[in-house]
Order: C-alpha cells, then structure tokens, then sequence
C-alpha cells in the first residue's frame, strides 16, 4: 500500500519480480495494510485517512468490496489482523482511538473505544497483537516519550513509560513474540531533538514498569488473541448457541450468557503451527453451586465448580490436533450452562512443529496440579495423550486393563515442568475398555479409554 498524489494504491508482486498488479483502492493518505488466511488466496484488510475521516476496504476472492467508514476526525492509523479479527489504532483529537471488528465470513461491525484519556497531546499510534498500544507522548514543550497500553478483559491499563529520557523520542515502531516461557514487545524509535538521530531500542515484557509488574518477568500476563464477553444484549460474533443472557453487574464476569443445555462459540482464524491456551470464566447468583464442564470439539478439557457469587476462571491448553483446520468448537454444558468470558491465548512453538514434548515453563494456565487428556475417545488406532506437570519429576505414562494389569509403558523418563503431547500407535491391542495412567512419584491421575477394532 502506498500514496501517489493522494490516490492510495495497492500491489503485490513476487520477490525479485516487477509490479504484477495495481489497483486504485481510494483517496487520501496514511495507508495501512494487513492480511487474514496465510495459506492459499489471502484476504487483503486496508484502512487510509480521508480528510477528517477513516475507510476501510478487503479484498477477498480476488475482488475488493466497498468501502466502509470507519470513524470520523480520526488521522494515521495502523492495521493489524490478528485471526479473524481487524485492529485498527488511530489519533482522534488529542487521543489514541482503538477500532476493531471480527471479520467472520465476511459479516462485520465495527467498534471503537478511546484507549486512554491523557492530560496532553497522543500521536503516532501503532499496535501489536491486538492488544498492545504504543504511542507518541507530548508531555511538554519539545520533549516527547513513547509510552504503551496494553488490553485485557479489565479494560486498556494505563499508559506506562518506554523511553524514559531527556531528549525527544518519536516515531515508534513495534513488533511481539509469545511462547510459553515469555511474552516480549520489541520497540525501536527515533530519539534526539534535532539531526542527526538515534534509533534506540527497548525490549520488554506486557506490564513491565506498571502497576502490574512485580518485577519478575516469569509472572507477566499473557497477550490475548481473542477476548469474548459474554452476557451483553446482542450475542458475541462468536456464539453460535445460548438461550439467553443476564447481567447481574456492570463488571465483566457479572454477564453472563446461558442455556438449560449447552452454549456454543467458534473460533476462528488459528493457526496449526501455533500453541493455543483457553481460560473459561463463569458466574451466576443461583441459589447453589453450579456444576460445569467445557469441551473443545466434544472433548472434554476440564470442569468447574462455581459457586453462587464467586467468579471462577478455568485455563488449559488447546489440543492442537483440534484445530488442524484452523477452527476450534467451544461448548460449555451443565444442568444450567453460563460463561461470563473467555480468552484464547496464542504461542510460538518453542520446539519442532506440529507437536511432540515442549519444553515450558508452568504458566498460570497450567495450574499447579497434573492435567491429563486423552483423545479421541473411543479410538481406533492412534491415541494422543496430553497433559502437563507442575514442576520436574519423574514421569511415567502407562497403560492398563480392566483387570489392572499393565499392558504397555509409553513413557517412563525424567522430564521438566510444562505441557507435552505425543501420539502412539495402539493397533496391536485388543478391543475393550483400558485405562490410561501418568504417574508422577507422589500423584497420579487416570482416564478411562475405549479402543474399538
């Protein structure tokens, strides 16, 4: 995307090759440009200024659709995609603006918020996974910073200091990396009042400096890849299923959406060669505890006791051979099924691809406690078995039948704290119910399995 004599056009060419196409996609300035479906035909998402106004365009199919408004008196933004949802970060007035909308089939709305409400003038926004902000400060005179806000279900936290120095800094740019281990925003920007420049650089991790930081960076908080509120009037561009919804409060675990069977949410826009982590929050103000159980593709991943007035979060790892198509189904059951939010992190494979052990610190989705999932269940032939351990230990995965006999060891070894996921071949036993048993010295959890032939 470029601007040429206030036309904003667009190209795609081959590396090393010539312009293959240009296509006149407006008027204006400012353009910003990002893509959704890496594989195969690629959607195009471009937003650019247009006097005091912001439009946006994609381009799906090979055809580009209408253009759409965005916002009004808003200047240089930046897009981002991130799945199936469109970030865009702008300047309106004296303040950042965030504009987002899930681009699902091609249906969407958009939303904006103002990020922060600071006591002087914001410029030069740029985003980086949807969910870190990083600006130009004016705090007085000549002297600018670069400062940053970052999003969770509480809301963009406010702005916390970057650069830290006398001089004046300008023109930020960012990028991310997060895998189980760590998350760290990478920042350059330009510094010096007058020619020549410095390109300074600063690496941190989301909440470093700010009320959230602890000063150990093994406990930052994860970057979201979506976040879902659940309970508002019009359902979340996620559900596909509920009955209905109930606002207890105006926090976000206070709404809930529910259904006297099942709810059901679709998340798209993953990527197989990724990590993917879910945290599921729950609520109501029945007159008990409510008993609920979240399944991803009819899998069961774990279970919930919520008490009446008491917001409950469960975390655990995506299976990753559930979303080889890049789309994981999320339902949630019980005798009343509620959810108030989820969020859907996303990880850099830190080993290998496709699978096999990771090495991995213990973050706060993999609680202090052995997890164990087994699937598919029944099984034919290949089982996969995931599960995490909370610090290292010796590790021994076994399998034994009905009668409680052992009737093969799959793993039996040393390993380090964090999550794994192997697959083994199962053909050579017979039809019939078997259990499935990791053992860690002073703790074991078991599975039941059913092996068909």
């Amino acid at each position: 995307m470029y601007e040429e004599d206030g036309v904003i056009r667009y190209t795609e060419f081959p590396l090393g090759v010539g312009f293959q196409t240009t296509d006149s996609v407006g008027t204006g300035a400012n353009p910003s440009i990002g893509y959704m479906n890496s594989s195969g035909n690629p959607e195009i998402h471009v937003v650019w200024q247009s006097g005091t106004k912001l439009y946006y365009r994609s381009k799906s199919g090979g055809s580009w659709n209408s253009r759409e408004y965005i916002l009004n008196n808003g200047k240089r933004p930046c897009l981002e995609v991130v799945g199936s949802a469109v970030h865009v970060v702008c300047e309106k007035g004296d303040d950042i603006y965030h504009c987002e909308t899930y681009y699902i089939e091609g249906d969407h709305d958009w939303s904006q918020e103002r990020i922060l409400d600071t006591s002087s003038s914001s410029t030069l926004p740029v985003i980086t996974g949807g969910d870190v902000c990083v600006w130009v400060e004016n705090v007085g005179g000549s002297n600018k910073e670069i400062v940053y806000s970052w999003n969770s279900l509480c809301g963009w936290s406010g702005a916390d200091t970057i650069s830290e120095t006398s001089e004046c800094s300008d023109y930020p740019h960012i990028v991310h990396k997060q895998t189980l281990d760590t998350t760290r925003v990478y920042c350059i920007w330009t510094e010096n009042d007058s020619k020549p420049y410095d390109i300074l650089f600063k690496s941190f991790w989301v909440g470093e400096g700010g009320s959230f930081d602890d000063g150990d960076p093994n406990e930052e908080p994860d970057m979201p890849f979506y976040i879902v509120e659940c309970g508002e009037t019009e359902p979340s561009a996620f559900n596909l299923r509920r009955e209905g919804y109930t606002q207890y409060g105006s926090q976000y675990y206070n709404k809930i959406d529910f259904d006297s069977e099942y709810l059901e949410y679709k998340f798209e826009g993953l990527n197989p060669d990724r990590e993917y982590a879910l945290s599921a929050y729950a609520y109501h103000q029945e007159n008990s505890s409510l008993e609920i159980t979240v399944n991803v593709e009819n899998i069961q991943i774990g279970k919930m006791t919520v008490p009446a007035n008491t917001p409950v979060e469960l975390g655990e790892m995506v299976p990753s051979p559930l979303y080889k198509d890049g789309i994981v189904y999320v339902t949630i059951h019980g005798e009343k099924a509620v959810s108030s939010a989820f969020v859907l992190y996303e990880y850099e494979r830190t080993s290998g691809k496709g699978g096999g052990p990771q090495d991995m610190k213990v973050t706060s989705l993999n609680v202090e406690r052995l997890v164990l999932n087994v699937f598919p269940n029944p099984v034919r032939k290949d089982i996969c078995v995931q599960y995490t351990i909370p610090r290292k230990t010796r590790v021994k995965l076994s399998i034994y039948d009905v009668a409680g006999r052992l009737v093969r060891t799959l793993i039996n070894s040393t390993q380090k704290p964090g999550s794994y996921q192997q697959t083994f071949n199962t053909g050579n036993l017979s039809q019939g119910v078997y259990f499935v048993r990791l053992h860690t010295g002073d703790k074991s959890i078991v599975e039941k399995v059913v092996f068909l032939r």
